[in-house]
C-alpha cells in the first residue's frame, strides 16, 4: 500500500465515491439480479442527435465508426464530420456497435449489493450501454493505485491499450502520465465549462494550455488529509477533556493540544498512559506546503520558520514533554494523529463510542484550521492508447456527469466516523482542503526525511539543510521533463 507522510496532508482514495455508477453487465432482458452473474451486459441500442441549427452530422472516424462532433469549452467545433469554426453544436453519439469499453481503477469498482444506490449504478451502466452501443467491462486491478499505475504505464509505454476509462490518483500521476506522454489532452473533446467537473482542480491540473485530467465534482472527499484521532474512553477514564470540547470552544490549537497531551500522560489504576502514540510535525496546520510553484517549476517550500516550528514543536512533545508512547489499539495512548481513511479501521477496533476525529489543532501562524490538500485526488483521463478519443469521451462524461442520487461528501465519509461533530469536522476539512490544493504526493521522500530529525533531536534548521537537495531532486524528477514538453493535440 502507500506510504503516508503526515506532513504530506496525506489523503487516500474514498473507495465509496468512486465506485459509483460502477457495474458489471449481462444480456439484453437479463433482469437486475441476472446482471451479476457474468460481469457484463449487451445492450444494443443507438441515438442521433443533431447540431445546433438541426442538420443531423455524419463522418466517418479511422476504425470505420461514425464520427463525432466535439464541442470545447469555447463551444469551438472538432472531431467527427461536423462543422468548424467558432459555432456552438451538439455532440453526435457514437455507435460502438457492440464494442466492449473498458474502464479501469485500482481496486474492484463492481458496484454492492449493499450500497444504497446500487440499483441506480446499475441502471445508469444500462442506460450508458443503450445509449452507445457499447458493452462495459470493468478491470479489477490492484487496490494499490500505486501498483496499478505501473501496470499502466507498462502496458501504455508498450503500446497497449490497457483501458479505455482510466481513473488515477493526482498524486502518482499528475504531472506525470501527461508529461511522459501517457495521455490525450481532453480540451477539444470535453466541455470544461461543464459544472460536473472542478474548476479549482482543472486549473490546478492544466499543463501549458492544455487538460489531460477530469476531475469530477464528487471526487473531492479524499481531500480530508490527517487529523488528530482519540480514545473517547480513555480521556474520560483521567477525567479529561476531549479535543471536541476544545473545539467547540474555540480554544483548540498547538498549546491546548499540548497541554491535553501532558495531562493525558499519567499513570491511573496501574497503567500507563500517554497522550501521544507519536509526536506529529504539523506542517500544514502551521501553513506552509511542501512545495510552491516559482515560475511554472516546483520547489521545496520547508526552508522557512513556519516549517521548522513545526519540527521543533514534534521534537519538544517528544523529549521534553514527553507524551509520546503507549498504543491507540489498547487505549494506552489518549491521542494519535493519522490519515482520515484509517478511521474505518479504529472504528471496527474502538467503536463509535471509543474513538473521535478532530482538525490538527491551529498552528502559531495561523488564527483558523488551515488544510492543505496534497495528491489523492481522483482525475480520470483517456490513454493515447485509444485511438477513438473524441468518442470514448462522450462516455467518460456520461458516466462522471452529475446525478442527484451520488453520495455527497457527508455520506461518504460516514462509515469512517462514528459521531455526528466527527464527521461534520471531517466535511470541513475537505472544504478548506479545497481552498488550499495540490495535487501532487511525493511519497519516495520517506526514506529520504524519515521523521524529519523528531526523535535524533536534529536542529530544524540543520536537518532541513541537510535533506534539501535530495528532496529537490525528487520533485524535479516528478516534474521531468517540463521545460522541454510539448503538447500533442
Amino acid at each position: 500500500m502507500k506510504r503516508t507522510l503526515w506532513v504530506r496532508g496525506v489523503s487516500a482514495v474514498a473507495a465509496l465515491l468512486m465506485a459509483l455508477g460502477m457495474a458489471g453487465c449481462g444480456n439484453v432482458g437479463q433482469t437486475t439480479s441476472e446482471v451479476w452473474e457474468e460481469e457484463i451486459i449487451t445492450i444494443d441500442g443507438s441515438t442521433v442527435t443533431q447540431t445546433g441549427d438541426g442538420e443531423t452530422e455524419s463522418g466517418e472516424n479511422g476504425d470505420g465508426n461514425e464520427g463525432t462532433a466535439s464541442v470545447n469549452s469555447q463551444g469551438q467545433t472538432s472531431g467527427g464530420g461536423g462543422g468548424g469554426g467558432n459555432t456552438t453544436t451538439t455532440q453526435k453519439v457514437p455507435d460502438f456497435r457492440g464494442a466492449t469499453l473498458k474502464i479501469a481503477s485500482w481496486g474492484s469498482k463492481k458496484p454492492k449489493t449493499s450500497s444504497p444506490t446500487y440499483r441506480q449504478q446499475v441502471e445508469q451502466i444500462a442506460a450508458i450501454e443503450e445509449k452507445f452501443n457499447c458493452k462495459i467491462q470493468f478491470i479489477d486491478t490492484a487496490n494499490d493505485s500505486l501498483v496499478m499505475d505501473g501496470q499502466v504505464a507498462t502496458a501504455t509505454a508498450a503500446g497497449t491499450k490497457y483501458a479505455d476509462l482510466l481513473q488515477m490518483t493526482s498524486d502518482n500521476n499528475f504531472p506525470r502520465a501527461a508529461l511522459k506522454g501517457f495521455l490525450h489532452p481532453m480540451d477539444k473533446y470535453v466541455d470544461l465549462s461543464s459544472s460536473q467537473w472542478n474548476k479549482r482542480v482543472l486549473d490546478m491540473t492544466e499543463i501549458k494550455g492544455r487538460h489531460y485530467y477530469l476531475p469530477s465534482i464528487y471526487d473531492c472527499n479524499a481531500m480530508v488529509g490527517n487529523g488528530i484521532f482519540f480514545n473517547k474512553k480513555t480521556l474520560q477514564r483521567l477525567g479529561l477533556k476531549t479535543p471536541h470540547d476544545y473545539i467547540k470552544s474555540g480554544n483548540w490549537n498547538w498549546d491546548t493540544f499540548e497541554e491535553l497531551a501532558k495531562s493525558a500522560t499519567q499513570r491511573n489504576g496501574g497503567v500507563q498512559y500517554y497522550g501521544l502514540e507519536r509526536a506529529p510535525v504539523l506542517f500544514d496546520s502551521n501553513g506552509v506546503a511542501l512545495t510552491k510553484m516559482v515560475n511554472g517549476k516546483a520547489v521545496f517550500n520547508y526552508e522557512q520558520p513556519a516549517a521548522y516550528e513545526a519540527i521543533s514543536f514534534a521534537q519538544k512533545l517528544y523529549h521534553t514533554d514527553k507524551v509520546v508512547g503507549g498504543s491507540w489499539e489498547d487505549g494506552t495512548a489518549a491521542m494519535w494523529a493519522s490519515a482520515w481513511y484509517m478511521g474505518e479501521k479504529y472504528l471496527e477496533k474502538l467503536g463509535a463510542s471509543g474513538v473521535g476525529f478532530a482538525y490538527c489543532p491551529i498552528g502559531p501562524r495561523m488564527n483558523d484550521y488551515y488544510y492543505i490538500g496534497q495528491g489523492g485526488m481522483p482525475l480520470w483521463g483517456i490513454l493515447v492508447t485509444v485511438k477513438n478519443p473524441a468518442d470514448v469521451a462522450q462516455v467518460l462524461v456520461e458516466y462522471t456527469k452529475v446525478e442527484k442520487w451520488k453520495p455527497d461528501a457527508a455520506t461518504t465519509l460516514s462509515s469512517h466516523f462514528g459521531d455526528e461533530y466527527s464527521l461534520e469536522i471531517a466535511v470541513d476539512c475537505v472544504n478548506r482542503a479545497m481552498q488550499h490544493t495540490q495535487m501532487i504526493g511525493y511519497y519516495a521522500l520517506d526514506d529520504i526525511v524519515g521523521d524529519w530529525g523528531v526523535k535524533a533531536n536534529t536542529s530544524p534548521q540543520g536537518f532541513i539543510a541537510s535533506v534539501k537537495g535530495q528532496v529537490q531532486d525528487k520533485i524535479d524528477a516528478v516534474w521531468d521533463p517540463i521545460d522541454t514538453f510539448k503538447p500533442k493535440d
